[in-house]
């Protein structure tokens, strides 16, 4: 009898990793970090299939997806056929990058291809985050001076054992304070968030993670995790009392972590207009296409 699916845990974490890094897409999907982040809300759940694993999530408004399998995998894509065939669903692969379109639409030539923008991740080069340098950063730099001028008494360091309470204490004013919704989702990143930092050592989150101080006071941390030749950034929080604090946390960040890679993925902007506006301004190198395919 084959296995079934059954929900991630950090007990699956090296597992994940070792999947994600022959992807190859950069993707911040492709990660386990954003797999465990977020698996309370997505029910992330995983099958070994042979030397094959599949990975399935539960979607709002679009119910249950894959990933999708290898081109030529017969044995996967029929399983997955299978699968949705019992539970007498559409077959939904979601999110599919564009390397993943060409052997999905060959074995499904009338599935419908739905680019999803709204999920497309930003990609930017290492190099420019961690320093903003020519022209186009100007803005970003002088905003990274004027902080400097303002906050003398700044420091960026990894998060560890001792200052992890600091950042838990942090996050709960932060959720208070910048919430900007009371929606399913918002509610849903806050509690992946918080066990996320309850349950710090177990998810990982030790891989890549900072904090940024103005004297002793803690006013922005970022988590996140390298997959092949990119820094994937799945938690960024600031205060914006503090003028510049984004980008000082973007830049500090990038400085501590971004030496081992060619790019940094800042993820999506959920078309949110303000976010989408911030995240260009950042001049990404490129948008990471997310695609939906209904079989």
């Amino acid at each position: 009898m084959q296995e079934k699916f059954h929900h991630i845990t950090t007990a699956d974490r090296e597992t994940l990793e070792a999947f994600f890094e022959t992807r190859g897409t950069r993707l911040c999907n492709d990660s386990a970090g954003a797999a465990l982040l977020w698996s309370p809300y997505y029910e992330d759940a995983i099958c070994r299939l042979g030397d094959t694993l599949l990975v399935r999530e539960t979607f709002p408004g679009l119910g249950t997806v894959y990933l999708p399998p290898e081109a030529g995998n017969d044995a996967a894509y029929r399983f997955l056929e299978q699968e949705s065939a019992a539970q007498g669903e559409r077959l939904l692969f979601f999110p599919v990058a564009a390397s993943d379109l060409p052997g999905l639409t060959e074995r499904y030539p009338e599935a419908e291809v739905t680019p999803m923008r709204d999920w497309y991740d930003y990609l930017y080069n290492a190099s420019d985050m961690a320093g903003f340098p020519g022209k186009h950063f100007h803005g970003q730099r002088s905003h990274v001076n004027k902080f400097d001028r303002l906050y003398p008494d700044w420091r960026f360091e990894p998060i560890t054992e001792e200052n992890l309470p600091d950042v838990r204490a942090y996050f709960e004013d932060h959720a208070v304070r910048f919430r900007k919704d009371e929606s399913e989702t918002a509610l849903a990143e806050e509690g992946c968030v918080r066990d996320f930092l309850e349950h710090y050592f177990a998810y990982g989150g030790a891989q890549k993670s900072g904090v940024l101080y103005v004297g002793g006071k803690v006013i922005g941390f970022s988590c996140g995790e390298i997959v092949g030749d990119t820094l994937i950034i799945h938690i960024e929080k600031a205060d914006t009392a503090f003028d510049g604090a984004y980008q000082k946390l973007v830049c500090e960040y990038a400085k501590l972590y971004a030496g081992d890679a060619q790019y940094v993925n800042r993820e999506e902007d959920l078309g949110d207009p303000g976010m989408r506006q911030s995240k260009e301004q950042y001049h990404p190198v490129a948008l990471l296409e997310k695609y939906l395919v209904t079989v």
